[in-house]
């Protein structure tokens, strides 16, 4: 090994000093090239991938990309076509009950969604605003149209339910365009079941005939036959007798014919397909009766007018049961919580032998009055006596009885009204007692 001398000079470290830099500088430009390489090959891959596209995208999908279509022209066809080829095999390789087993699966309701009143007081439409904590998302949570649908809030035609299914507003699986009329027909009759078994079928009393007589979905469901749970939401100021358009004078003459307090042909009417449908012990009636102006005599009048209803279940030993309620103003229209609700129960006063309530009743809602007086307005509550009209009235008290059949105030205050005050006449409603507490809705 040859002798190395002790120190380099300084000439000979800086010769090295720059041969080292200048080895560097190449290297950084020789990276950088590469790198630039690379993102040519890269841009080249992607032309490339797009030309492969294109080629593949003839005949008219190219245009569909480009026109924004390709979800009407190319997407939705090719799910049609995957969906009902597996409805196919379904039919083919399972039986009726295994089918109906997967079909049990498509459906989940959480059990703390509703309760009937709630829907009511919120206008049947609660389930926008429940949402399910701690838990899984139920179908209605997906689908919030659905239940708008079954509860005959919204009505469909073939039009717009084509849209729904396409969008997935509403589950495809419901569409005989997707599944085949035979499937869509057997999923639809699970989704009835199940709505029966969560007691969510509620409707108002004038789209009492459309829940049983119409088929939204259109794939041939016998609605007759499916339904087996029904809320039915009866506001019986709707159905009151018109008031007078004069004031009271010696020149009225009114008939004894006008003192019915209630159109019983109208409210015999919404309710009269009930007597049209099959029946038996596991078929559950629950009528709420809503009353905002609160008359005993004209609640009273209602229940004997819907007494043959009320005889068909009790004789086919199915469940009814009738509820009374008040519905009154409430802050950005919410009542009291649930257990705050007022209501009475008044199943077991039907068909009693001195009246179509009996006597008993009048007490016991009187009671429930009394309880809820901080959120009943006392202008609200009119308790009278049971009236008798007898047959040769005179007729100044025909007259008299007619035009106090609504106080002056009544006839603009029903519940038909409450859902378009604005929040000033809300907050002037409830101003008119100082026990009534916001707070507590």
């Amino acid at each position: 090994m040859p002798n190395v001398p002790g120190a380099l000079k300084k000439t000979e470290l800086a010769k090295a000093r720059d041969k080292l830099l200048r080895a560097k500088r190449r290297d950084a430009e020789f990276s950088q090239a590469a790198q630039e390489i690379d993102k040519e090959e890269e841009r080249l891959e992607e032309r490339k991938r797009c030309l492969v596209t294109k080629r593949l995208m003839l005949h008219g999908q190219y245009e569909d990309w480009l026109n924004n279509t390709v979800l009407t022209r190319t997407i939705i066809p090719y799910c049609k076509a995957w969906n009902q080829d597996f409805a196919r095999q379904m039919q083919t390789r399972l039986s009726r009950e295994i089918r109906d087993m997967v079909y049990g699966y498509l459906w989940y309701f959480h059990p703390d969604r509703t309760s009937p009143h709630q829907m009511g007081r919120l206008h049947l439409r609660q389930h926008y605003t429940f949402t399910c904590a701690d838990d899984m998302p139920d179908t209605i949570e997906n689908f919030p149209l659905l239940l708008d649908i079954t509860q005959s809030l919204f009505h469909v035609n073939d039009g717009n339910l084509k849209v729904f299914f396409d969008n997935g507003l509403v589950p495809h699986y419901l569409s005989s365009d997707y599944i085949g009329a035979l499937t869509a027909h057997e999923v639809g009759v699970s989704l009835y079941h199940h709505l029966n078994k969560a007691d969510l079928l509620q409707c108002e009393s004038h789209h009492i005939k459309s829940m049983f007589e119409k088929d939204d979905f259109h794939v041939g469901l016998p609605m007759m036959d499916l339904i087996r749970s029904l809320t039915i939401h009866c506001k019986v100021d709707r159905y009151r007798t018109p008031p007078p358009d004069h004031k009271l004078s010696p020149k009225c003459n009114h008939s004894l014919s006008e003192t019915a307090q209630i159109c019983r042909e109208r409210l015999r009417q919404d309710f009269s397909v009930l007597t049209d449908i099959k029946t038996n012990s596991a078929f559950k009636l629950h009528i709420i009766l809503y009353q905002r102006n609160i008359r005993l005599s004209v609640l009273e009048e209602a229940v004997d007018t819907l007494g043959t209803i009320f005889q068909k279940f009790q004789q086919d030993r199915a469940s009814l049961r009738v509820t009374w309620t008040y519905r009154g103003h409430w802050q950005n229209a919410r009542g009291p919580p649930c257990h705050k609700l007022v209501n009475c129960d008044i199943t077991d006063y039907l068909g009693e032998p001195n009246g179509p309530l009996g006597a008993a009743w009048m007490f016991d809602l009187i009671d429930v009055l009394d309880e809820a007086d901080q959120f009943i307005p006392r202008r609200h509550v009119r308790i009278e006596g049971k009236l008798v009209i007898a047959r040769k009235m005179d007729g100044n008290a025909i007259n008299r009885f007619v035009h106090n059949m609504y106080d002056s105030d009544e006839a603009a205050d029903t519940t038909d009204g409450e859902e378009n005050l604005s929040e000033s006449e809300e907050s002037d409603e409830d101003d008119y007692d100082d026990s009534f507490d916001e707070s507590d809705l």
